[in-house]
C-alpha cells in the first residue's frame, strides 16, 4: 500500500487533471471560471450518488475518456479525490489527492 498525502485543492495544481469550480453568486455572467462542460461525446449522465462513510483507501481508478465529470459534496462536508494523469496504467507515484 502507498500513502498519498492530501494536497490543498487549487486551480493551478489541479489544472493537469481538469478544472476546479467554486460556488458563485446567481446571475453572474458566464466566463472562464464557469464549468467548462464538453458534451459532444454522447448523452450526458447526471446522477446524485449516495456514498456512505467509506474508508480513505482505494484499489482502482475509473477513467472517463469521453465525458466531463463534476464531483462535489452536496452538504459541503470535506471529501477526498484521487486523480492520475491520462494513460493506460498510471504509475502510483503520479497519483494526486486533494
Amino acid at each position: 500500500m502507498r500513502l498519498i498525502a492530501p494536497q490543498p485543492l487549487t486551480a493551478v495544481d489541479f489544472a493537469p487533471f481538469g478544472q476546479v469550480i467554486t460556488p458563485i453568486e446567481d446571475h453572474q455572467p458566464y466566463d472562464h471560471t464557469a464549468a467548462q462542460l464538453h458534451l459532444g461525446a454522447g448523452i450526458p449522465r447526471f446522477y446524485l450518488m449516495r456514498l456512505p462513510q467509506r474508508p480513505k483507501t482505494f484499489h482502482y481508478l475509473t477513467r472517463h475518456c469521453l465525458c466531463t465529470q463534476c464531483l462535489g459534496a452536496v452538504t459541503g462536508a470535506p471529501w477526498y479525490l484521487a486523480v492520475a494523469p491520462m494513460g493506460d496504467r498510471p504509475a502510483p507515484t503520479t497519483l494526486w489527492c486533494s
